[in-house]
C-alpha cells in the first residue's frame, strides 16, 4: 500500500520533468531569422574596402558570422547576451534578443564577453570567402581575442561555449 502513493508521485515528477524539457526545447529550438541575416546584409568589394568605415552595421556583420544570432537567455530568464566589440578606438555593443543583434556605439553594462580586434580583422572578415576561416586566423594569429567577463556557466547558459569552441577550439577557460 505505500509504495502506491510513491509511485504516483514519481510519475507526477517524470511528467513535470518531460513537460519541461519539452517547453524549454520549443522556447529554444533555433528558428531561421531572416531578420538578422538580411539586417546586415551588405555588399563590400574591395575598392570600398580601404574607406571602409567600422559602424553599428559592419559590427552587426561580423557577430553574424560570429554565429551570435544563435545566442539566447538562459531558461526562464530576461538575461540577454550582451556583447562588447571593441575595433581599434571604437567601442560598440551588442544585445542579443530572440535571434536578432541589435548594435550600438558605445560600452555595454555586464557584459558577457568582450571581443577585441583591429580594423585589419573586420576587413580580412568581410573580404574573405570563408568569414569563418578569417575569424579562425585572426584568432590564431593573435589580433582577434575574446576576454571572457562573465561567469562560466553563465556563458554556457547562453550558449557561448559552442560558439567559443567552433572558433579557438579551446574550452572557454
Amino acid at each position: 500500500m505505500r509504495k502506491f502513493p510513491i509511485f504516483i508521485m514519481s510519475v507526477i515528477i517524470l511528467i513535470a520533468i518531460i513537460t519541461f524539457i519539452f517547453i524549454a526545447s520549443f522556447y529554444y529550438s533555433p528558428t531561421s531569422n531572416q531578420v538578422t541575416e538580411s539586417k546586415f546584409k551588405q555588399t563590400w568589394n574591395s575598392s570600398t574596402l580601404g574607406s571602409l568605415q567600422v559602424n553599428e552595421n559592419v559590427i552587426g556583420y561580423i557577430l553574424n558570422k560570429l554565429g551570435a544570432k544563435d545566442l539566447h537567455n538562459p531558461i526562464l530568464s530576461k538575461d540577454t547576451p550582451k556583447i562588447e566589440v571593441i575595433v581599434d578606438d571604437k567601442i560598440f555593443n551588442a544585445e542579443v534578443e530572440k535571434g536578432d543583434i541589435d548594435v550600438n556605439k558605445g560600452v555595454i553594462e555586464n557584459e558577457d564577453i568582450k571581443i577585441i580586434m583591429t580594423k585589419q580583422d573586420v576587413i580580412n572578415i568581410i573580404n574573405s570567402s570563408s568569414p569563418t576561416k578569417s575569424i579562425e586566423n585572426s584568432i590564431n594569429e593573435g589580433t582577434m581575442k575574446f576576454e571572457i567577463v562573465a561567469s562560466e556557466t553563465k556563458l554556457v547558459s547562453k550558449g557561448y561555449l559552442s560558439l567559443y569552441k567552433k572558433f579557438s577550439g579551446k574550452s572557454i577557460k
